[in-house]
């Protein structure tokens, strides 16, 4: 598990250094002007090492470093790096053409197993629609809710900023309950609400009546496995939403989307409008081909793998070898306890770990996040390592 030293020469250091100039000689990048403000040293001790190649539950820099990766995509990499199960179905569906945009068979199978894995309820109806990426997803959500009509603002309720390209009329902090308390419904159409992380019963629960009273249209954003997991938990705030937003996660780090629209709210919007205009809109964003069958394949897996329950209970396993000193669980993940000693420079801290061979993620607020590929033997080796390495932090 170990390198040779996260020191920044060698191959990794002259890849990176290449690269960065290539960006810097693209003047129209407002990264190459990033680069420009810091030293090439700096900038690889910050970001990590150049990665060439993964597999499984480990990474591999130009110099064959080896790191176990517990940020795997933001958590999208459910089967970890390069998954047998997966790529043999990518590289063979992949030549069999690669536009998107074409209605394909394997949607039809690939709506009934997100069904029955993602919505999780033999009662529910609903109606899939599916995408080439997240955001496409996300943004194809709310062009439906206005194409029904709800042209009033609109708001997004998480505890991190929403992406630049979604229309809302402001944010509201979710983890915040004298913000979710103080939040006036009454003027809105739609809110697009995401749980980063658990929220309580007592905000549950807040949230809700206020739904209840104003009835906006709620749309889950579930791009990020997490999320889908902090949402699973409620099944009282399930109840409230009338669309389901799902990620990357589903095609196991592939970029997809998916929407799931709630049978009785769609049938009851569609009365008035043209099912032709509602097609051509979505049509135009359909996945391609190849990225079906992997999201088809990677649920299957997740089923063969005892669901994500499965993963949970990894994660539980990992958080009780971890000191809890350093380390909380909430809502199924593993957090690094707030504390300013956490939060100031946590970079040179992620350095040192990334020297100890621990690939974690770039924020302190972030999950450390597990794959079915991580196995016990290695979890427990990797608590010992990550132990010490913060003890030393902080004694």
């Amino acid at each position: 598990m170990g390198v040779r030293g996260h020191v920044p020469v060698y191959k990794s250091f002259n890849t990176f250094k290449k690269g960065t100039r290539i960006i810097k000689n693209n003047t129209s990048s407002l990264f190459s002007f990033l680069l420009e403000k810091k030293e090439t040293a700096e900038l690889i001790n910050t970001f990590g090492p150049v990665i060439k190649r993964g597999k499984g539950p480990y990474l591999y820099d130009y110099d064959e470093n080896r790191f176990v990766d517990f940020y795997l995509s933001e958590g999208s990499l459910l089967f970890g790096h390069s998954p047998p199960c997966l790529t043999k179905i990518i590289k063979s569906w992949l030549g069999r053409g690669f536009s998107s945009g074409y209605m394909v068979a394997s949607q039809n199978m690939l709506s009934k197993k997100a069904l029955r894995l993602l919505i999780n309820d033999d009662h529910k109806a609903g109606k899939w629609l599916f995408f080439g990426s997240s955001l496409e997803a996300l943004l194809k959500a709310v062009s439906m809710i206005r194409f029904f009509g709800y042209n009033r603002p609109g708001v997004y309720m998480s505890d991190s900023v929403p992406p630049s390209e979604f229309p809302a009329k402001h944010a509201i902090n979710m983890i915040d309950a004298g913000a979710v308390e103080a939040a006036d419904f009454s003027d809105l159409d739609f809110i697009v609400l995401r749980l980063n992380k658990e929220i309580s019963n007592v905000q549950v629960k807040m949230l809700i009546n206020k739904l209840k009273v104003n009835k906006p249209v709620v749309i889950s954003d579930e791009t990020s496995f997490d999320s889908f997991i902090h949402v699973d938990n409620s099944k009282e705030l399930k109840d409230q939403l009338d669309v389901r937003v799902f990620g990357s996660w589903v095609s196991a780090g592939l970029s997809f989307g998916c929407v799931y629209v709630n049978e009785g709210f769609l049938q009851k919007e569609l009365k008035s409008k043209s099912f032709n205009d509602f097609f051509e809109i979505f049509l135009q964003g359909l996945p391609p081909l190849y990225k079906v069958k992997a999201a088809v394949e990677c649920l299957k897996n997740v089923e063969k793998s005892g669901s994500y329950d499965k993963l949970l209970e990894k994660t539980k396993f990992f958080y009780n070898l971890l000191s809890h000193d350093f380390f909380a669980l909430s809502g199924g993940f593993i957090y690094i306890k707030d504390g300013d000693f956490v939060l100031k420079d946590f970079s040179k801290k992620r350095s040192i770990l990334l020297e100890n061979g621990l690939y974690f993620p770039f924020s302190p607020e972030s999950p450390i996040f597990l794959s079915y590929s991580h196995p016990d033997e290695l979890l427990t080796k990797c608590a010992l390592r990550i132990n010490l390495v913060f003890s030393r932090f902080y004694r």
